[in-house]
Formats: structure tokens, C-alpha cells, sequence
């Protein structure tokens, strides 16, 4: 556990508070409120390059390194790859027919640096892929729909890994190359700049524990990679203030994922665990980009660890001109925001470096929390109704950086794939309504985006999440674009601007009494009854006379039954009728559906090949029925 002048610390680096854990503020965010958004506030929708595009040796893109990684055994869970995705590097114009359905203001998208830079470097721009950006971003100006777009989305150059990648000093040089290519191609019509998606998410996963592209396990690798994140960031900033800003007037930020951390309890402990969880998920890439370096909290957790390992930090120090550059170099902060965890202290005595590893903190699911489950062979888990996270985040964000301007630039739900996704509405009319309470709170937030528009390439989980407005049959070469529930609910929020008519605050997407349980009796003469089919139960495939059917043909002769199994024994309920009739009678039923194998009474299909051994069957079952009072009901 921290040693207790450590605690007396964090007193004087932190400057805001949390609130602590409280059930009152919780069900406040379960609360809808009435009200509407800003005339400016963003409505958006996003989707990332390598999820969607495909074509991925189309016009000169070169390999990335989630090409390499998708390819390469055991890495995705349903064995898929992203080189088709939902191919809308071809369907431009489906997408952007999707975006017009919805309604939406913006469209975030991030370009493939490999598209544009088949190397990664300024020696191998390929104008196809200038050109094609070029016309996407035409095509949704035209149907007046702004673009955001993000520079990195995780799919760094295969080339540029090649030589170290993110843990290479190098990279922020040619990062800022491949910005100032962007911003001299599609500045002029591009107003809000995202360095890079989530890039805790892809230095943890793909630099420290190796799971995710490009599997480099490192012990300090998280540490080295985010340093050189936020070195390229910097340069991307300062040569687009230097060379475009004037006349572009354009802003460029930064986007994080963060979840909440709400403290257990009221005590002062778990406060403060709040705060450092906080400092190390938001403050290591927020801080420097604001105030010029990591947070003082942060630096001086490690360099306790590393007093006790006897080693070094694994936070790796800015000179005062980097420092210097640093700060400020931030328009706006982006947030991708999904759930909350409940923290509090717990011993620290890991005795290695590693993100989480080096916080004495216990990260827990709310128990109380509404879940929202689904199936879970999507690849994920269920989630938790949380929108006061939301709200308290973007009001710790507005403490703690002096109410910079925020775009809640990622917040979705995914579920089995199911059309009338009644539980996506749920989740996502608390979470923009709680953006609401917000700004009602004083929070400069500028937008929101459902993330993602359509079905995607999930990453390492594949096909299998389904988390888009809209479906995207991946089964079908053409990928056709479905719309669910969800895209009627995002587009009637837009048009009313927030929550003020009962058409957005009661919309559902089937009717509300559906999945409401109904105390009440059946009707006197209700059939309870239970159903077999002959070819599944029946066997004695070629007993008594029976003739083949289709299916006793289909699975003799080909390989498309699962394990080469065949009906000829199945049930064997032509030798069990007593065993049959016997359970039907246990379980109380006043019928039994059973059908008639047509082969088993004219064995060729024919009135000439009467079978008189299967006709006595049917009548012994049928007698035997009646006879403990159940009635047949028969299928020909």
C-alpha cells in the first residue's frame, strides 16, 4: 500500500476533487431530463480506416501492421481479416447514404497512413489514396455533412514498424510528415483534426502486453510508446500552427478512452485512489499536452515503486523545450467514454513495471449497476447502465483543465446484432443525457458521436460484436447496410435537438409492454402440447419396409452433417413408443405433435408401395396415445 507520505502527497498535486461514491448522483443519471443542446453542439457518427475500408492492396496502400497481425494465426478470435471489412473504400456513397439517413452533423473517419504513405514515409505518397480521401470528404460536404478526422487509428505502417515503430524515437518525425501531408491535401476543408484514437489503448495492448498489433511485449513499452505518442502529437500541432492554422482555422486535438473511477466509499483512501487512477488514465496524455508535462501525482507514484525495485523510472523525462512545446498544444480533448469501475486502495508489491501494475488500486465493476447483457459469444461482455460516469468525467475534465473544450468522440453499446436493439436506445438516451446534465453543469462540451455508424471489423474479436446503427451483412460479398431501431431514435434526437418531446424521451424500439410479465391463466381449452419430427427421433431408417428419404440419402453420401452423423438410429422411437408415451404422460400433455415419414408408409412415394408395417406403427403410437388421453396432432 502507499506509504502514508505518498498519500500526503496527493493532496498537494490535485487539483480538483471527485465525489465520492453516492447512490443519490447515481440514480440521478438514470434520470431523463428535459432540455435541448447548443445551436453548434456536434451530432456525429465514426468509424476508423482498417475496420471498414478494405481494399487493402487496392491503389498503392501499403501493408499496416493489423494487416501483418490478422494474418498471422490465433490472433483473431473467428479466424476473420479486415481485408474486405465492410469494403467502403468502394461504397463511399452507401456510407454516406447511411449518414444522411441518420442525420447526423459530422462524420469522423481517420486515414490510413499506409494508404497514403505506402511506407510511411514522404518518399512514398500515393495520390490514389489523396484522391480518394479527397472525394469522400467532397461527397460529404455535399450532402453537408462536416468530417472529423482522426490521423492514427491504430494501423501504423508495417514499414514503419519495421524499424521500431511507437517504441522508435524516430516516428514522430514521419508522424508530422504524414500530418502535414493531411493538412496540405485536406486542411482547407477539414475543421477538427484528431491526432490519434485512443493511444493508451493501442501502447498498452500492442507494446505492453503484446495482444493486440503488433505484439511487442515489453515491460516498459507502454511508457516509451506514450512518450513518442505525445512527442508526434506535439510536432503534428506546431507545424500545423506554424504552416496552416491562419488560414485553414481549423482545430486539432486528441483523443482518450477513459472510463470513471468512482471511489467505494466516502473515505479519503478511496478518493484518492480515484484521483490517481484518474491522473494516470487521462492526466499521463492529457497533462503534458496542457501544462507541458506528466503529472506530478503520476511521477511521483513510479519513482516510489522505483525507489523500491532500485531501478529507474519508466516515465521517460521532457527537456524544457519539449516541455516548452508541449504546452498548449491542445484545441480540444476527444473522449471515447463506455462504462465506470468502483476503486479503492490495495497493496502495491509487483515487481515489475506494467500500467496497471504499478497502481495500488482495486478496479471492481458496480454491483448495483443496471446490467445490460447479451450473448456472449459476441466476444464481449455485458455492460453496465452507467451515464452519471459520463457526466462525472466531463465535469473532472472541466476542473482540472480549466474547461478546455471537450467531444465525447466515442460512446457505444454492442449487442447480439439484433434490429430492434431496444437495449442501444437505453444505453444511449442516458448517455447523452447525461452529456446534457453536462453542460447544464457549465461543461464546454462541443459534440457527441455514436461510435461506430455500421457494424465493423471488431479488431481481435473479428465479426462477432455488433455495435452500429446500422447492420452490414458480412455474409453477403456486397455488404449491404441495414438500418436498426437505433438510427430512427439518433435521427429524431438530432432533428429535436435534445429532450424536450416526449417523441425522443419515450421512443422505443418496439412497444414498451413487450418484455413485461403478465400474471394471468390460459383459457379452459389451451392445447399444452409438445412436437417431433419422424427423421429426428424415429430411426429405423431401413426397418419393416421403410423406404429412403432425401435425408437418409443426404447424410450417407456427403460430408455436411456436423460429425458424419446420420438419423438411422436417432431417438429409436419406432422401437419406444411406451417410453414415448410414458414422458408425454409425466409431463401432463393433452397433445403430441409427431409427424408421418412418408417413405415409411409407401416406401417409393407412391399409393402402389403401401407398407402395412409402417401404417400399423402410426396406429399402435396414435392407440397408445389415446389411451392415457392425449391427443394426437400429426404433420403429414
Amino acid at each position: 500500500m502507499f506509504a502514508r507520505g505518498l498519500w500526503v502527497l496527493l493532496a498537494a498535486f490535485c487539483t480538483c476533487r471527485v465525489q465520492a461514491y453516492d447512490d443519490a448522483a447515481k440514480q440521478e443519471g438514470h434520470n431523463i431530463v428535459q432540455g435541448t443542446f447548443p445551436a453548434d453542439f456536434e451530432f456525429g457518427a465514426g468509424s476508423s480506416a482498417y475496420q471498414v475500408e478494405g481494399a487493402v492492396n487496392q491503389d498503392g496502400r501499403g501493408k499496416s501492421i493489423w494487416d501483418t497481425w490478422a494474418h498471422q494465426d490465433n490472433h483473431i478470435h473467428d479466424g476473420s481479416n479486415a481485408d474486405v471489412a465492410a469494403d467502403s473504400y468502394n461504397k463511399m456513397k452507401e456510407d454516406v447514404d447511411m449518414l444522411v439517413r441518420t442525420g447526423v452533423t459530422h462524420y469522423m473517419f481517420s486515414i490510413s497512413w499506409s494508404r497514403v504513405m505506402s511506407d510511411g514515409t514522404s518518399s512514398s505518397v500515393q495520390q490514389s489514396g489523396l484522391n480518394h480521401y479527397s472525394a469522400f470528404i467532397a461527397l460529404l460536404l455535399q450532402n453537408h455533412i462536416q468530417p472529423t478526422v482522426p490521423l492514427s487509428h491504430w494501423d501504423l505502417p508495417q514499414a514503419l514498424q519495421d524499424r521500431g515503430g511507437w517504441l522508435s524515437a524516430d516516428i514522430a518525425d514521419h508522424f508530422a510528415q504524414f500530418a502535414d501531408l493531411c493538412f496540405r491535401n485536406f486542411g482547407n476543408r477539414v475543421k477538427r483534426w484528431i491526432t490519434f484514437s485512443d493511444p493508451w489503448m493501442f501502447t498498452w495492448l500492442g507494446y505492453e502486453l503484446g495482444v493486440h498489433a503488433p505484439g511487442q511485449k515489453h515491460e516498459v513499452g507502454f511508457y516509451t510508446a506514450l512518450h513518442n505518442v505525445l512527442k508526434a502529437h506535439t510536432a503534428a500541432f506546431r507545424r500545423y500552427d506554424h504552416d496552416y492554422r491562419q488560414a485553414q482555422q481549423g482545430k486539432l486535438g486528441i483523443t482518450i478512452d477513459s472510463d470513471w473511477y468512482e471511489p467505494r466509499s466516502q473515505s479519503q483512501a478511496d478518493q484518492d485512489s480515484s484521483l490517481l487512477a484518474l491522473a494516470f488514465r487521462v492526466g499521463l496524455f492529457i497533462d503534458p499536452l496542457v501544462k507541458g508535462d506528466y503529472p506530478d501525482l503520476v511521477k511521483t507514484t513510479l519513482q516510489a515503486k522505483a525507489s523500491r525495485l532500485g531501478k529507474g523510472s519508466p516515465l521517460q523525462a521532457f527537456s524544457y523545450t519539449e516541455q516548452y512545446a508541449n504546452t498548449g498544444a491542445l484545441d480540444f480533448i476527444g473522449i471515447e467514454h463506455f462504462q465506470s469501475k468502483v476503486v479503492s486502495p490495495k497493496p502495491n508489491d509487483h515487481a515489475h513495471w506494467g500500467f496497471y501494475d504499478d497502481m495500488p488500486i482495486s478496479f471492481d465493476d458496480d454491483p448495483a449497476a443496471q446490467m445490460l447483457p447479451f450473448r456472449a459469444d459476441t466476444g464481449r461482455g455485458g455492460m453496465r447502465l452507467e451515464g452519471y460516469g459520463l457526466r462525472k468525467l466531463l465535469n473532472y475534465l472541466r476542473a482540472a483543465y480549466s474547461n478546455l473544450e471537450v467531444v465525447v468522440t466515442m460512446n457505444g453499446f454492442g449487442d447480439c446484432g439484433t434490429m430492434e436493439d431496444e437495449k442501444r436506445i437505453v444505453y444511449m438516451k442516458e448517455y447523452t443525457n447525461n452529456i446534457l446534465k453536462a453542460i447544464s453543469d457549465g461543461c464546454n462540451v462541443k459534440g457527441y458521436y455514436y461510435w461506430p455508424l455500421a457494424d465493423t471489423w471488431e479488431w481481435d474479436n473479428g465479426y462477432g460484436p455488433k455495435e452500429g446503427l446500422f447492420n452490414v451483412d458480412y455474409r453477403d460479398d456486397d455488404r449491404p447496410r441495414y438500418p436498426r431501431a437505433s438510427v430512427n431514435f439518433y435521427r429524431r434526437l438530432i432533428q429535436d435537438r435534445g429532450f424536450d418531446t416526449t417523441a425522443v424521451r419515450d421512443y422505443h424500439a418496439y412497444p414498451v409492454d413487450r418484455d413485461e410479465f403478465l400474471y394471468d391463466t390460459f383459457p379452459s381449452g389451451f392445447m399444452w402440447g409438445a412436437a417431433t419430427s419422424a427423421y429426428q427421433v424415429e430411426g429405423a431408417w431401413n426397418t419393416d419396409g421403410k423406404g429412403p428419404s432425401i435425408w437418409d440419402t443426404f447424410c450417407h453420401t456427403t460430408d455436411k452433417v456436423y460429425g458424419g452423423m446420420t438419423g438411422d438410429v436417432a431417438c429409436d422411437s419406432y422401437h419406444h413408443i411406451n417410453d414415448d408415451v410414458r414422458i408425454a404422460k409425466e409431463l401432463g400433455l393433452k397433445h403430441y405433435r409427431f409427424s408421418i415419414a412418408w417413405s415409411r408408409v409407401l416406401p417409393d412415394g407412391t399409393r402402389g408401395s403401401l407398407n402395412q408395417r409402417g401404417v400399423d406403427y402410426y396406429n399402435n403410437l396414435i392407440n397408445a396415445l389415446l389411451a392415457e388421453n392425449i391427443q394426437p396432432m400429426v404433420t403429414l
